[in-house]
């Protein structure tokens, strides 16, 4: 699947995060992001929620490189928001994104509420995908998007993109 977002003429990008990602960044995007956005409140709410997952995705199974840097990106078009992140992963945890991705986009949402239930109460693995990437399936209406990239030394270059409507 193609995870590159497509800009519009009209679009502009609300905020944006590149290189090493911290939880102090992350908390302070996370303010700037709910100053600079005029949406209503429940999309405002959401936008936080699925910016905040692929943050932490992020985080978690970034690989440090200065080659490769960390992308966080929310763009606005108009219609709806794009939240699109990039970074450097293990090849396992980038092709387990992936597979979740896949696996929860064929989902309803009753779906996708049972299997978050069912993964809740599950021990988690170390350096897996799990709640987060379902999360952000289940609060966005368009499919999420995962592409990887295999890169040497058994890693890869992982994308997600995820739409909301306002």
């Amino acid at each position: 699947m193609k995870a590159r977002p497509t800009m519009h003429p009209s679009s502009r990008v609300v905020l944006e995060i590149r290189g090493p990602v911290t939880q102090e960044e992350i908390a302070a995007a996370t303010s700037r992001l709910m100053a600079a956005i005029s949406a209503p409140r429940q999309v405002g709410h959401l936008l936080k929620i699925i910016f905040v997952e692929m943050a932490q995705n992020v985080l978690k199974h970034s690989k440090k490189t200065a080659a490769i840097p960390a992308i966080i990106s929310i763009t606005d078009t108009g219609e709806c928001f794009t939240i699109h992140s990039r970074n450097a992963a293990s090849f396992t945890a980038a092709s387990r994104a992936a597979e979740i991705v896949s696996d929860t986009g064929r989902l309803t949402r009753t779906g996708l509420i049972r299997v978050r239930r069912s993964e809740l109460h599950k021990p988690r693995r170390s350096g897996c995908a799990g709640i987060g990437l379902i999360e952000i399936q289940r609060k966005t209406a368009a499919p999420v998007l995962c592409e990887i990239t295999p890169l040497p030394d058994d890693d890869a270059l992982v994308e997600i993109t995820a739409t909301l409507r306002k």
